[in-house]
This record gives structure tokens, C-alpha cells and sequence, in this order.
């Protein structure tokens, strides 16, 4: 795997981190009327199965940087949140274990899912 592909996988997990956590107010669990741990299992699941269907590499290493992405972007809502109001977030590293435990089992289970996908195509 190159640097590209390497970039690229943890850009979609920053949209699916962005998707998930931005669009919605501090202390809200809700985005576009969905849950965000809800949001940020189908990004991450949809996100990796697309990425394993298109790109050769092991299957935890694509669910690796896929839930990268996914810190990267909660770790930037947090350090926003911060400089605007330094009392919000007083408790952020269960927010990025919460969501590193969404992320990544979904992540893995989609790249999973598309190697088999791949075995099972090429037989």
C-alpha cells in the first residue's frame, strides 16, 4: 500500500467521523434525527467494505485507518468545541473510546465482509 491509498482510507474515516459528530450540538445524540453512533457504524462499516472492495491490503490494517480517520475528526470537534467553550468536553477520552469501540468492530466487520466478497468472486 502506498501513501495515497494510505491518505485515502483516512479521509473516509474523517468523513465518517465528520458525518457523525459535526453536524450536531454538544450534548446531542442526535444528527439529522439519527443517532451518531448510529452514523458512525454505517460510515465506517460502508466505508471500509468500499475500500477493501477497491484496494488490495490486509483486512485490519483498512480497519485501522478507517477508525484513524474517525478520532482524527472526533479529535477535531473536541479541540473546536474546546477553544470555544473550555468547560464542554470535560470528559473526551470516553467520547474517543465510545467511538473507537463503534468504529473500528464496524470497519472490521465491513472489510471483512468484502474479502470474503472477493474470495468468493474469484473462485
Amino acid at each position: 500500500m502506498n501513501r495515497k491509498s494510505t491518505l485515502g482510507i483516512i479521509v473516509v474515516g474523517i468523513i465518517a467521523g465528520v458525518l457523525s459528530n459535526w453536524f450536531n450540538e454538544y450534548n446531542q445524540l442526535t444528527a439529522f434525527g439519527i443517532s451518531i453512533y448510529l452514523l458512525l457504524a454505517i460510515g465506517s462499516f460502508l466505508g471500509s467494505f468500499i475500500l477493501s472492495l477497491i484496494i488490495h491490503d490486509r483486512v485490519a490494517k483498512i480497519a485501522l485507518l478507517v477508525s484513524a480517520g474517525v478520532i482524527l475528526a472526533i479529535s477535531g470537534r473536541v479541540i473546536f468545541d474546546l477553544l470555544k467553550d473550555p468547560s464542554s468536553h470535560n470528559l473526551f477520552p470516553f467520547e474517543m473510546l465510545i467511538s473507537l469501540a463503534v468504529s473500528f468492530p464496524c470497519s472490521f466487520v465491513g472489510s471483512s465482509l468484502a474479502s470474503l466478497y472477493k474470495k468468493r468472486k474469484n473462485r
